[in-house]
């Protein structure tokens, strides 16, 4: 990627004429780097500030690109600089247009040149200098880039030749059936090894050009050249031969009847493509003209190179060249395709060995089969049982795989055949989901499978979302397998949107849409997140106080105000701050919202375990809000004291009895008020008191502040800690300072 500095162009403009006269005062160095430094930068100077170049610095900078072309080292820079700064200035080249064709000229071949005296091979950037001389000033050179064109037909077919002869007929379109003309010649000689006779033409007339190819020529076209051959193919299937449609049928038929039998694998695999692209026009023809009569001899061929292509795509050694067959046969032949020999062709490909392919034909023959029903349907059928088959009792992973993805493929293109059998499909696919398979591509296919079957099956799938969301619910909340994870994201999507089961599902399972939610907070991958807001979307919007009575977070009191119940509970989903503004009292003024709204994230962090390294920090903000508030926390305590008391449990031991000290803290701060908590509490100082431990000091503090908070009341847990006492005078080592 270019980024472009403001500042760093003003500066280039302002000292513009500065930067030109040092650039072109090195023109006549010695060394070659800043001669090809020079060669890159003129023309980018040209583009930067035109009209002063070229009023002072484009007669000069011509002759000196001019006199590179005539190096031999600077001659490929050269080329391409001229064509770079004609694109630059424009029509202002025009002046200078007659030395760069002359000097375009003398580095083509002469026309009667036989190829073997013909030298080095061609510079490529000359044709680029062409195409890019014809960008700049259009058809203003017409004339001259017509001379040019049998010179450079001379030179032999290249991808430089070719990419500047679509250049050239785009930007001049006067010259495009010259051009169509000329490389029409050229392929015959290459492909068909003679002069390209159009249709109706004498034998005996020969056009021009054909005259000017010598015989030495024409026998060094001839050899059987993989590479020549492969280029030749390329470009008869990619250039733009419009309105030479009877020509173009005598390649094809050529190219079906010669090079899709080749024994080399270039030749065949650039013959299918190329038979594909030459057939579309004659194909589309016929289809655009219902109400007249096409030529049967048009339909023939495209009937027959069809026939050829798809004997290639059943039979060939190279599974490559098969897979290209088909996947070149899309839905432009579908009408020659539905016919009763080709599906038989494609019935077979349903049986080959590479996976890629089976894939390939079940779309094709179910695309085919709104076409034709009659001849499709009975061995659909059967092809549908013996997928189920294989899905229901292969014991092979793999195999159970390819069939769920088959399976999926043949839901996608033929509905009409799989409607009648969503039970039977639904009763093998659901089983496979609550299956523990070591390969998990099982579960992902068969999700994707499901999906599908949700577009076909719509309403009708209804009956079946109860069981099927629990599965996807879990598989969405396991975050180890991310691939599974989008695919059940996408079924859930089609699920919902196929049967309108919308809204429901929050009330049924009150954990999804938390979990949806989550995705948008911790997944990176835009398509995920662009999926869950789809699915948000289907979904459809959600009551958010009747979402938390059924979460069971709030409840409904007898004065019709609604209390917030969050904070009793540890797993209850997460308020945002103007939530609990909402569900606070009316008598509540932002003295309270304000600590509310920082012990409750504090508590966020403090209950999320990824966030360990920050919970030392949180249990001081903690006790910090504690002392401020005085006995006005004890609210809080509830939102608090069941999260601190779970990370005392799961810390280590080092920050373990910093806990104990900061909840001795809490406790003196509360007081009496922590009764509800001292059952959890002496739990934990019976688990962890133990003689001459590194603790026991820090929990001898702590009962110690529980008594003086409780008084009297600490008697009644006295008998727990009596033994742990008696403990430490009998076995105690550690000194009295």
């Amino acid at each position: 990627m270019l980024y472009e500095s403001r500042a760093c162009k003003e500066l280039l403009i302002e000292k513009f004429d500065h930067i030109c006269l040092l650039v072109l005062k090195h023109r006549n160095s010695k060394s070659p780097y800043v001669q090809q430094i020079l060669i890159i930068l003129l023309p980018r100077l040209a583009a930067l500030k035109t009209n002063k170049f070229v009023s002072s610095y484009l007669t000069e900078t011509m002759a000196y690109l001019l006199a590179c072309v005539k190096r031999e080292r600077e001659r490929y820079a050269a080329f391409q600089a001229l064509g770079l700064l004609a694109v630059a200035v424009g029509n202002d080249v025009m002046a200078h247009l007659k030395s760069i064709m002359n000097i375009i000229t003398l580095a083509l071949p002469p026309r009667d040149t036989p190829v073997k005296k013909k030298g080095p091979s061609m510079d490529p950037a000359v044709f680029t200098c062409i195409s890019m001389l014809a960008k700049a000033v259009g058809s203003n050179i017409l004339h001259e880039v017509k001379a040019l064109l049998e010179p450079m037909m001379s030179v032999g077919l290249s991808p430089s030749l070719t990419a500047a002869l679509r250049e050239l007929a785009y930007e001049i379109p006067e010259l495009k059936k010259d051009i169509q003309d000329c490389l029409l010649r050229m392929l015959s000689l290459i492909i068909m090894h003679k002069q390209l006779a159009h249709p109706g033409k004498p034998k005996k007339v020969v056009t021009q050009i054909a005259q000017s190819v010598s015989t030495s020529s024409l026998v060094e076209i001839s050899v059987n050249d993989v590479a020549s051959i492969t280029l030749a193919l390329r470009t008869l299937g990619s250039f733009d031969f419009e309105g030479h449609s009877s020509t173009l049928t005598q390649f094809v038929i050529y190219c079906a009847d010669i090079y899709l039998s080749s024994e080399h694998k270039d030749i065949r695999m650039e013959a299918v493509k190329t038979c594909s692209r030459l057939l579309s026009p004659s194909h589309h023809f016929m289809e655009s003209q219902p109400g007249q009569v096409v030529s049967m001899s048009a339909m023939q061929t495209v009937a027959d190179v069809l026939n050829k292509l798809l004997v290639v795509g059943i039979t060939d050694t190279d599974p490559d060249i098969r897979y290209c067959v088909l996947a070149s046969l899309d839905e432009r032949f579908d009408s020659h395709l539905a016919q009763a020999e080709n599906l038989s062709a494609l019935f077979v490909a349903l049986h080959d060995g590479v996976f890629e392919i089976r894939e390939l034909a079940i779309c094709m023959i179910g695309r085919l089969s709104a076409l034709n029903p009659a001849y499709v349907m009975p061995s659909l059928r059967k092809t549908l049982i013996q997928i189920l088959a294989e899905l229901e009792y292969s014991g092979i992973g793999r195999n159970k795989e390819q069939a769920a993805r088959m399976l999926g493929y043949l839901v996608a293109n033929a509905p009409r055949l799989i409607r009648p059998y969503m039970e039977p499909i639904l009763n093998a696919l659901i089983p496979k989901l609550k299956d523990v398979d070591p390969n998990p591509a099982v579960v992902i296919s068969v999700l994707a499978a499901i999906g599908e079957l949700a577009q076909v099956s719509g309403v009708e799938m209804r009956k079946w979302m109860d069981e099927l969301l629990p599965i996807i619910i879990d598989m969405l909340q396991d975050a180890s397998a991310t691939q599974r994870r989008e695919v059940a994201l996408w079924t859930l999507g089609q699920l919902v949107e196929s049967t309108g089961y919308v809204v429901e599902p929050y009330r049924k399972y009150p954990t999804l849409l938390e979990v949806l939610l989550s995705f948008l907070k911790t997944e990176q991958s835009i398509s995920i997140r662009r999926e869950v807001i789809r699915v948000l979307g289907l979904m459809g919007a959600l009551d958010p106080y009747k979402h938390k009575l059924n979460l069971g977070l709030i409840e409904k009191l007898d004065s019709k105000a609604v209390l917030s119940m969050s904070e009793s509970r540890d797993d209850a989903a997460e308020s945002t701050t103007s939530e609990m503004l909402v569900n606070m009292a009316a008598t509540a003024t932002l003295e309270d919202y304000f600590p509310a709204v920082a012990i409750s994230t504090l508590m966020k962090i403090m209950r999320d375990s990824t966030l360990s390294q920050h919970h030392n920090m949180v249990v001081q903000a903690i006790t910090f809000i504690f002392k401020s508030l005085g006995i006005k926390c004890v609210p809080y305590l509830q939102q608090v004291m069941p999260s601190l008391l779970s990370v005392i449990k799961t810390s280590d031991a080092s920050f373990k009895e910093f806990l104990f000290q900061q909840l001795g803290v809490l406790i003196s701060i509360v007081k009496q008020h922590i009764r509800n908590y001292l059952d959890d509490i002496f739990e934990l100082i019976k688990l962890y008191w133990m003689v001459n431990s590194t603790m026991q000091n820090t929990i001898i503090l702590l009962v110690e502040q529980i008594a003086v908070a409780l008084g009297g009341e600490f008697k009644v847990y006295m008998p727990q800690l009596i033994s742990h006492i008696l403990r430490i005078f009998m076995h105690d080592s550690s000194q009295v300072s």
